[in-house]
Parts: structure tokens; C-alpha cells; sequence
């Protein structure tokens, strides 16, 4: 076996579920990753015992205790007194995942807890929700300038006449009533 790495880790036991989930977080918040139980951290092949429930407890365990909640493919190999049992995981579009009430990410051979920070841009960026697109207080549309409208719809080849209001919405620059920054960055 090779060693642990940037997409692997190994689990001597499934007593070591906690440890395994938390790495299954850290997969996914990453580039995707496997835990495999029953391999020593030396990459030495030891086995675990699978019972009836298993896997399904271990599925479950899994889903329980990560958000967004992890659905991996759980893949045997070898027989049910002597397996290795490989949880594979994708990397996650929304970011980063969560276990345990704490976020993660693998870095290397290790799975690194976030900073309030980091997690907050992570999860800003995957959602789309960058400095533009965040509310602008005290924005209103008096203090557009419509002159920078009108400029902008005849370098988009738009009819100079529309509105500021319908040249705002379309371009997704308020909810409601309230501005984004993007709003004052073109036409403030």
C-alpha cells in the first residue's frame, strides 16, 4: 500500500470513526479523499471484523456527523473477518464541510481546523457571494448617477433609454430595496 497522503488516510480500526469522519470532511472541503479502516499507519495491511450492520452504522455515523451531511461510497475488500473497508468521498462544491460542529480542510497528511475567517470565505466564495454582491448600506438609487447609466447601456449596445431601476435589476445589483456594492462601484 502507499503511504498517506493529500487523498488518503489510514484507520487501524473502526473504533477510529470519529478520527475517519473528521478526515472525511477535510476530503471534502479539499479535492476529495479515502479513509481506509483496517490498514495500519505504516500502510501495513491488519484488517478489521464487519458485522451485520456495519457498514450501514458506519454510513450513518458519517451522515450524522458532518454538514453538509456526506453520503460516501464504502467500498470492502477481502473477507468479513479480515477487510479493509475504503470510505471514499468527493470534493465538495459548497465549502468547506463541517465535523462535529467544527470545520476542516486536508492540508498534506493532515486535516487542519479553520479559522472563523477562512471558513466565512470559503463559504462566501463558493456561494457566490463576493464583495460586490454583498449589501451596500445606505445605498439608494438618488445616488446613482445616471449619467454612468447611460454610458454603461451604450457600451453594452443597450437602448440609452431604460431605466436605472430595470439596468439594476438585471444586472442582479439589489434585493429588494437594497443596493449591492457592485451597484455603487459601476454607477455611484
Amino acid at each position: 500500500m502507499t503511504s498517506e497522503d493529500q487523498h488518503i488516510e489510514y484507520k487501524l480500526s473502526l473504533g477510529e470513526k470519529h478520527e475517519g469522519t473528521v478526515a472525511l470532511a477535510a476530503f471534502a472541503t479539499a479535492h476529495g479523499g479515502e479513509v481506509h479502516f483496517g490498514v495500519a499507519s505504516d500502510g501495513r495491511r491488519v484488517g478489521v471484523r464487519l458485522g451485520r450492520t456495519t457498514l450501514e452504522e458506519l454510513a450513518n455515523y458519517i451522515r450524522q456527523n458532518t454538514d453538509p451531511p456526506l453520503f460516501p461510497d464504502i467500498q470492502v475488500v477481502g473477507d468479513e473477518t479480515s477487510a479493509v473497508v475504503i470510505v471514499r468521498t468527493e470534493d465538495n462544491p459548497v465549502k468547506p464541510d463541517w465535523a462535529f460542529g467544527k470545520p476542516y480542510k486536508r492540508v498534506g497528511r493532515t486535516n487542519q481546523s479553520l479559522t472563523r475567517v477562512e471558513t466565512r470565505r470559503m463559504t462566501d466564495a463558493t456561494r457566490g457571494l463576493t464583495w460586490d454582491a454583498l449589501p451596500c448600506p445606505g445605498l439608494t438609487l438618488a445616488y446613482l448617477s445616471r449619467a454612468e447609466v447611460k454610458a454603461y447601456l451604450k457600451r453594452a449596445g443597450q437602448n440609452a433609454a431604460t431605466a436605472t431601476e430595470t439596468v439594476i435589476d438585471n444586472l442582479g445589483l439589489r434585493a429588494g430595496e437594497t443596493l449591492f456594492n457592485g451597484a455603487r462601484l459601476l454607477f455611484a
